[in-house]
């Protein structure tokens, strides 16, 4: 018995300290990859999430659908589009009801099984202290309106055969029709024409998460089981072969701790380079995991966080290592990034990133800061070969740097400093807009911690505040007003309301919720509107709402979330100039979501909730195309020119000229009464633009004073020159203030020039970083100025004789030495600076004779790391050292009557960090 209790206070010891572990697991330097907002291809509902409501508050009224007029805007053109949808209304039923009768499980989980056809596969589950006991499978092919039972046809019974409430039910991002049903045990069924048929499959092994799939062949499929060994199957899950992955060189059995299949790319990007296949796979595998079954329930880490990247071109038959010591990876784009703990350094565990283009042949140190183990590199958006990347700042500040690269993904310039990103868990409001190219938006930290929003017109080369919108009070006038846009970060804060919403057919138009103040407030925000892709932004809705896009821009629709149990749903047919009320329901109904198709195609909009009375679902379907029952056509749309707003007063050669090219696009006419259509296609036509130095960057240790176009070199930067490590030589690449911006397509006009030199010097063992951050505060680099006075005195002391020469000469090199090595120790950013405000990214094929980031990316692609597989052995290939010419400082702030450090309000409705 003492035996007993001494092992179960051991267990429970170790339970504890691996909680603590856990939780200092959360700010671990890795790669965070996580899209901001996507198309969701299952949405889970849970009723026990619910709050519970008090019947007897809320008035049951016996009302019909109606159509009500409360958010009616009183314009002629509002009011001539309510009488046409009441005499519309009178004619057509818009809205079903279907309430599931016999179903009261409380988990309910929904697939889009289909495009354009109404169809979805929906399993309710219920369970008991967490154990799924019982499964329904319902199909509907008219968007939730009427229900085919499956339960039967699959042989589903409660406590033998049921499916996973958590992942199991997952569809095919590549085919909509393509759904699984993954059970509590070792089977799942599988089909391909959208729920019409399923086949069952019995299992060797537990799925444990999510199928990866396979973007070259749908029958392709990845699993992991619960103790993360692989498997692959090549027939939709017929079949499924184990992967052994074994330690090379001991024989020792490792599991995996990431897999993914590689990466189909667009022909646009490819052009023939792409080194993966339909076979090829990418895994990252280490130590056995926790074997204790208890803990295993707790935690899904292992106790190494040191791991192998591998990679198989034979879809696991066999596999390659192709990195040691790697803390996390991605495969993404034309990219292969890894995060590895460095072998050569003072500090255990401090990171740096490698990336590779050729599919993990060679591997090449991306030019961003070294971090320690309590930082993070996270890829927040790859478009067109070009990164954003965010480095964590150090001492959990809550912010970091937000950076763009070149094409190679090696050469990083700042886009963002203090773009807020707190270390605990994936949580940001970096948001990229699909409507319009070029256009983000995210979050920024002032000086005092208060928190502002940020936009940028053209990839981030430029960063400014949202402008107000016209006719809307600020709370305080006498600040410095502009829209405040919440995102995930206010979400995960308490605040009521949606992320951003855009779709890439709905040209222009973003839906947000917001304030107009000097930073982020607590209160509850309103919807927001721009239809010109965040240019200009107008007050929509008062209050939180959740809301959709539909009919591809031409139908809004929302649902107030001020309301618990909300009856009306608003819906607008003309970008949210129009606000219309339409009762749906007159039942005390716990609302659970509003959705649309996927990628707001469709004009038909699901309404769900729980009726807590009776817990029983209810969905309400409303189709939108009974109110304008006309599909528009060519009369109905107009020429409109994105980015109109962008240089418009420099004249119309170059009015909307963003990245080389003008978009006009086809919109929907202001007053026109009718419909998109599912199948719209968007027209546009493109427009190439002269060069000017608005489709340059500053270079490295230059900067753009205010408003200006005009790159400007720092007044206290003195190394002109990057000097780069290239087969044992320094190659100097001498800058002339500009570099083309990445996936810019301008032709002619403004063309500054950079050039090439090779020094033919052994390169400076103690210059082995291009990027260096100093993390020690201010230190003072050697003066240009001061070592030409010392090189006069030398030759003075040359000219007195040849001891005193040889004394000084000493004295002067072992100065030298420690300040190198002060050099080394105390920086670890150099060239990267305010001054480089660009993304570094563009096509090989449009640069210039002698542009800067070719050459500079040509360079550093010439001094690599290359790791291969001769003999289970990795190579160790040495990185040739890369000199240091200087140290460059952040650039001056530019003068502004409005600096961040004024943006907050001291009262309590700020949201501070």
């Amino acid at each position: 018995m003492a035996d007993k209790e001494g092992k179960f206070s051991s267990k429970y010891f170790i339970f504890c300290l691996l909680a603590f572990l856990k939780f200092c697991s959360l700010s671990e330097a890795k790669i965070i990859h996580m899209p901001y907002h996507q198309s969701e291809r299952v949405v889970q509902f849970d009723a026990n999430s619910l709050p519970v409501f008090n019947l007897q508050k809320f008035s049951i009224e016996n009302v019909g659908h109606s159509l009500y007029k409360r958010e009616l805007a009183q314009d002629e053109s509002c009011k001539q589009q309510n009488s046409e949808f009441e005499k519309r209304l009178g004619e057509n039923k818009i809205c079903e009801t279907h309430t599931f009768l016999n179903e009261t499980k409380t988990a309910m989980a929904l697939a889009w099984a289909g495009e354009n056809d109404g169809t979805l596969i929906i399993v309710t589950t219920g369970d008991i202290m967490g154990s799924t006991i019982e499964s329904t499978v319902l199909r509907s092919t008219n968007y939730g309106v009427d229900y085919t039972n499956l339960t039967d046809v699959l042989g589903l019974s409660p406590g033998t055969f049921v499916i996973k409430k958590h992942n199991g039910l997952q569809r095919h991002p590549h085919n909509a029709k393509r759904v699984y049903l993954i059970g509590e045990g070792k089977y799942m069924y599988t089909t391909t024409d959208g729920g019409l048929n399923f086949n069952k499959i019995d299992l060797t092994f537990p799925f444990d998460g999510e199928l990866v799939f396979n973007s070259f062949n749908n029958d392709y499929l990845i699993a992991l089981n619960a103790n993360k060994n692989m498997f692959v199957s090549k027939d939709d899950g017929a079949n499924w072969k184990p992967v052994d992955i074994k330690e090379k060189r001991t024989g020792e059995k490792k599991v995996v701790d990431k897999v993914v299949w590689g990466v189909k790319l667009d022909d646009s990007v490819d052009k023939g380079t792409n080194p993966d296949t339909a076979e090829t796979i990418y895994f990252t595998y280490g130590a056995e995991q926790i074997n204790d079954p208890i803990l295993k329930q707790f935690f899904d880490f292992s106790y190494t966080t040191e791991f192998t990247l591998a990679k198989s071109t034979d879809a696991g038959a066999t596999y390659t290592d192709l990195l040691e010591k790697v803390v996390s990876f991605e495969r993404q784009g034309k990219f292969l990034y890894a995060s590895q703990i460095k072998s050569n350094t003072d500090a255990y565990g401090w990171r740096h990133l490698l990336i590779s283009t050729d599919g993990g042949n060679v591997f090449r140190e991306v030019q961003l800061p070294t971090i320690e183990p309590s930082r993070f590199f996270s890829v927040m958006d790859v478009e067109d070969s070009m990164i954003f990347m965010h480095v964590d700042n150090k001492d959990d500040t809550g912010h970091g740097t937000l950076y763009t690269s070149a094409n190679q993904g090696i050469v990083y310039s700042i886009s963002l400093t203090r773009h807020l990103f707190p270390n605990y868990g994936e949580i940001h409001d970096f948001y990229k807009v699909k409507s319009m190219r070029g256009v983000y938006i995210t979050s920024q930290m002032s000086d005092d911690d208060s928190i502002h929003t940020m936009i940028t017109y053209n990839r981030g080369a430029d960063w400014q505040k949202i402008p107000r919108p016209e006719g809307v009070a600020c709370k305080d006038e006498k600040k410095d007003c502009h829209l405040q846009i919440h995102g995930m970060y206010s979400l995960k804060r308490g605040i009521i309301a949606n992320l951003p919403v855009s779709e890439k057919t709905a040209i222009g138009l973003i839906l947000v919720h917001g304030h107009i103040a000097d930073a982020l407030q607590k209160t509850n925000p309103d919807v927001y509107i721009s239809r010109d892709g965040g240019y200009t932004w107008s007050l929509s809705l008062k209050g939180p709402h959740h809301y959709a896009i539909g009919d591809n821009g031409g139908l809004l629709v929302a649902v107030s979330k001020s309301e618990p149990s909300p009856k009306i749903v608003k819906f607008s047919l003309d970008e949210g100039r129009c606000w219309h009320e339409y009762k749906f329901t007159d039942k005390v109904l716990n609302f659970t979501g509003l959705l649309t198709e996927p990628e707001g195609k469709s004009a038909v909009v699901m309404l769900w909730g729980y009726l807590s009375k009776t817990k029983k679902w209810e969905v309400s379907v409303i189709d939108f195309k009974k109110v304008i029952s006309r599909k528009c056509e060519d009369d109905d749309y107009e020429p409109w020119l994105a980015h109109s707003v962008l240089r418009a007063d420099e004249g119309p050669e170059v009015r909307g000229c963003l990245l080389g090219i003008k978009e006009t696009f086809k919109r929907l006419k202001k007053d026109s009464w009718c419909y998109n259509g599912y199948d719209h296609m968007v027209e546009n036509k493109t427009e190439p633009c002269k060069c000017t130095r608005e489709d340059y960057e500053c270079d490295y240790g230059y900067f753009r004073p205010g408003s200006s176009d005009k790159c400007i070199k720092e007044g206290d930067f003195k190394g002109p020159e990057i000097d780069i490590c290239l087969h044992g030589h320094d190659e100097k690449i001498v800058s002339r203030g500009y570099r083309k911006i990445p996936g810019d397509k301008c032709n002619g006009g403004f063309s500054p020039t950079s050039e090439l030199v090779d020094l033919n010097k052994v390169c400076d063992e103690f210059g082995n970083k291009i990027v260096a951050e100093d993390e020690r505060g201010p230190s003072q680099p050697k003066s240009p100025d001061r070592f030409s006075r010392g090189v006069k005195i030398l030759a003075v002391i040359i000219v007195i004789g040849v001891m005193v020469l040889a004394s000084v000469m000493g004295v002067y090199f072992i100065r030298k030495f420690i300040l190198l090595r002060r050099h080394k120790t105390e920086y670890r950013y150099s060239l990267l600076n305010q001054g480089e405000q660009q993304n570094l990214m563009g096509d090989d094929d449009d640069e210039e004779e002698g542009n800067l980031e070719r050459d500079l990316d040509k360079a550093l692609s010439s001094s690599t790391v290359r790791y291969e597989d001769s003999d289970d052995e990795e190579l160790n290939t040495t990185v040739r050292p890369v000199r240091q010419n200087g140290m460059v400082k952040k650039s001056p702030k530019p003068k502004d009557t409005n600096p961040f450090g004024s943006y907050h309000d001291d009262s309590d409705d700020d949201m501070l960090s």
